[in-house]
Formats: structure tokens, sequence, C-alpha cells
């Protein structure tokens, strides 16, 4: 497969996982968390909008994105003031700075230039680690409260639940599949990415497990069932929207080379991000 054709079609994985990130968000896991809080079988709410409220938890994911960001910022400042003392002290000539596996500058993960550092949007700096991690934080909630909800329930129904949540889940790991596979790893950190990978591709078959596991005992309609689901739905949803439109959609668009790219890659950017979105949408009638 020549180079083109794959960064082509990493270009559209990419953004069509963007679409199906936040159509999960919000078709799935924020509808369906309100479709948990109304049952008849939890009782009437004192406060409705439970579930929308729960879903504003993303300040909390957005404050600890923010206070990491600080952390590196400050961390990589102190970096560059010891290797400016050092330089002062020691010979003029000072050596090339370290290259990642892909012969990209890397300064443990990422950059830092000039007199305020800032860690950059660039795929091998920590803070673009950090966010495909909370990402990953959000898919994997979602993905083990699918696997419990297939693994418990039976009947008619089971057939075509678990047909939609193969495709679900075959999207989903699409989505962040892409996003890992940006990611660019130094030299003897490459386990991680199998790991990230792994985590998600085990984590529902694990919640199936305990599906099955607690089938005899397990009442979809009980309300502690309802409230659980209820929650964590409403958890995922906050810190996929969050991931969805900040991390993902507006990096690319607002900060990325999309940001200067020309009008034609802009608009297929547009398509593909649509198409994600609506194929998402589509399979939220059946899971």
């Amino acid at each position: 497969m020549s180079k083109t054709l794959f960064s082509s079609i990493f270009f559209a994985a990419k953004h069509f996982g963007t679409g199906i990130i936040i159509s999960t968000a919000f078709v799935h896991l924020l509808y369906h968390s309100f479709v948990m809080f109304s049952n008849a079988c939890l009782g009437e709410l004192a406060f409705e909008p439970a579930a929308a409220a729960i879903t504003m938890g993303d300040y909390t994911v957005f404050g600890v994105d923010f206070f990491v960001m600080r952390w590196l910022n400050a961390r990589s400042a102190k970096r560059v003031a010891r290797n400016a003392a050092a330089n002062a002290d020691g010979p003029q000539d000072s050596p090339s700075p370290p290259s990642s596996s892909d012969g990209k500058h890397a300064e443990a993960f990422g950059h830092s230039h000039g007199p305020l550092p800032e860690v950059g949007m660039d795929m091998a700096s920590p803070q673009a680690h950090f966010d495909v991690q909370i990402l990953e934080a959000g898919i994997i909630f979602h993905s083990i409260m699918i696997g419990v909800s297939l693994g418990a329930s039976g009947g008619s129904q089971w057939t075509p639940l678990f047909c939609a949540i193969v495709f679900h889940q075959l999207f989903e790991g699409l989505a962040l599949g892409s996003r890992i596979g940006t990611l660019i790893f130094p030299a003897g950190r490459g386990l991680k990415k199998w790991i990230m990978g792994a985590a998600f591709a085990l984590i529902t078959p694990i919640g199936v497990a305990i599906g099955i596991a607690v089938h005899s005992g397990y009442n979809p309609n009980s309300g502690a069932a309802l409230l659980s689901i209820g929650v964590l739905d409403a958890i995922s949803a906050g810190i996929l929207i969050y991931a969805g439109i900040i991390e993902m959609l507006y990096h690319d668009f607002m900060l990325g080379e999309l940001s200067t790219a020309p009008k034609g890659r802009v608009a297929l950017a547009f398509f593909f991000l649509l198409a994600g979105s609506i194929c998402m949408s589509v399979l939220g009638k059946w899971a």
C-alpha cells in the first residue's frame, strides 16, 4: 500500500472517528442516561434533569486536563532553565535534541522552544498522550456497561442487540484506534500503544463475562441497576463530549493542519465527520 493511499485512509478514519465519538456522547450515552432516569421502576426523581447535571461533570475532566497541562509546562520550563544553566557553564556546542523513533524531535515526549515553553500539540507530547487516555477512559466506562447488559440479557432481543453492539464497538474501536495511531511513542515505550489497544479490546468481553455471571440475579429494571447505568452513562457522556468536541474537533480544525489546509481538504474532513456522526446515530436505534 502506497504511503499516499495509507495517509488518505488514515485521514478519513480520523475524522470519521471524531463524528463517531460525538454521536456516541449525545445519541447513545446522554439520551440513554435520560431513559434510565425516567424509567417508572426507578420512581420519580426529585431533580428531573439529573442526567444533564451529571454530564456537566466534564468540568472536572477539563480541570484535570488544565492542571496537567500547567504541570507539564512548569516541568518543561525547569528543564529548559537547567539546560540553559548547563550550557552557560559548559561548552557552547550543545548536542542535538533526541529524536523519537519516526525521526521527529522529541524531548521526553514533547517540544520546548523559546523562553516561555509550552507543551505543543505534537503527537509526541505528554499532553497529546493524556488527551487520548481521557478519550479511552470515557469509551471504557461505556463499553463495560454495554458488555454487562449484553451478558445479562436474553430472549428474542439478544441477537439484534448483539449485532448492533458489534457494529457499535467496531466504530468506537475505529475512532479510538485512529487517535492512538496518531501518537508518537519514544523508543522503548511502544508497548504502551498495545496496552491501550488491548484495554479497549478486552473491556467489553470482560463486561459480558460479568453479565453472564450475574445473569440469574440481574434485574435490568431494578432501581440499583437503572441508577448505576444512568450515572455511568452520564459520566461517560461528559467525558466524550469534552474529548470529542474540544480535544478532537477543535484541535483538528482550529489548531491542526486543517486550519490552513485547502478548502477541498477541509470539506472532505467535514464529510467524514458528518458520515461518522450519521452512522453512529443510526445505530442508536438498536444499541
